[in-house]
This record gives C-alpha cells, structure tokens and sequence, in this order.
C-alpha cells in the first residue's frame, strides 16, 4: 500500500490520507479514499483498494460483494499494465472468487503474465495447469519447461519449482513402472519359463 504515495499529482495527498488511515487501522475510511481515486483512473489506487476488499477487513460493504468488487478493480489495474493484477485476474477465475471457476480463462491471464512481464508466479501457475490439463490440453513436456522458467526467471522459485518436478518426475517414473507392470502381465507366464528365456538368449536350439 505504501506505494499509493509515491503516486505524483494534484491527488497526492489524498494517497497520504489514505495510506496512513489504513496504518492506523481505519480500514473503512482508507477504502473510501481509495475506491474515490480508484475512479478517478489511478491503477495504484485500483489495485490497493482490490487489496483491501480482498482481505475482507472493510465493514461498509457487505463481505459476499466484496470478492466480486476486488475483481473489477483488479481488471481496471490490469488494463493499465499492472502485472499482479492480471495474476489474480488469473486467481480469481482458477478459485471462482466472485465469479464462476473457469480454469480456460485462468491460464488465458497466466500466459499474458507470464508472456508480457515475464512474471515467475504466472509461469509457475501456468506449468501447474499444463501438468494437470486444466482448461488446456496436458502438455508434461511444456510444463516441464515452463517450471524450468520460472526458476531461471525468479530466485524465490527455486524452491517451488524444486518440489513441482520432483513430484512430477515421481509421478511420471510410477507410471512408467506401472505400465511395465501391466505389460508384463499380458504376456503370461509362459514367456517366462526356463525354455523361453533359454530361447531368448539364444542358448537352445
């Protein structure tokens, strides 16, 4: 929130105003402030005000409304190229806060993260979905990729992207022994006696 005062302009102090009434816990007065310059246009104010509905703190707005308000302001912050806003475009249509789930439309707001700001979070999320083919086609092999990214692209995804592929790969290796498995059962047991192994090897004739 802090960054609503960095915001220059005839409204400055009208940020300051707001920013300090949410530091000294007056939450209501500080969403008024905010949702009032939120408005008037200033993705700062937007994306705060979506901050504080979110939370779900506010007392003058009833909490059902709330949700469904963060995520309009959310999509007016993501217009004016606000990175984390279309992130929790993203969020929100993946959950089903204040809206329906629509895991499609989720990744559709990861891939524009993820492509136009390169952002960790949205290809991490992204990955996930190709893992599990949520809303799009399951593609292992991108997902794979598209971990590796977010680590290449953010240190505080190491350790993250370290647990999605191991328990990938764990996952990919249990199938690959379960389908042996099953494979080998169809083969039936007597492709496996003494003779035919003998045969195999070439060692009877």
């Amino acid at each position: 929130l802090y960054k609503g005062v960095c915001e220059l302009g005839h409204w400055a102090e009208k940020f300051l105003t707001a920013y300090f009434a949410y530091k000294d816990g007056d939450i209501d007065s500080s969403l008024v402030q905010y949702a009032l310059l939120a408005e008037m246009g200033y993705e700062v104010a937007q994306s705060n005000s979506a901050f504080i509905l979110e939370s779900k703190k506010a007392k003058i707005l009833e909490k059902e409304k709330m949700y469904p308000m963060a995520l309009l302001l959310w999509n007016r912050a993501a217009i004016q190229g606000n990175a984390f806003a279309r992130i929790k475009i993203g969020d929100y249509h993946y959950y089903g806060y204040g809206t329906k789930k629509d895991y499609e439309t989720a990744a559709t707001h990861y891939s524009i993260a993820a492509d136009k700001y390169q952002s960790a979070q949205a290809m991490f999320n992204l990955a996930y979905m190709y893992e599990h083919g949520l809303g799009i086609a399951k593609d292992i092999h991108l997902a794979r990729r598209l971990y590796d990214m977010a680590a290449q692209t953010s240190p505080d995804a190491h350790i993250p992207v370290f647990f999605a592929l191991m328990k990938l790969e764990t996952m990919h290796l249990l199938r690959d022994i379960l389908f042996f498995n099953v494979s080998l059962s169809q083969i039936g047991p007597e492709f496996l006696n003494a003779n035919s192994s003998e045969q195999l090897l070439g060692t009877k004739c």
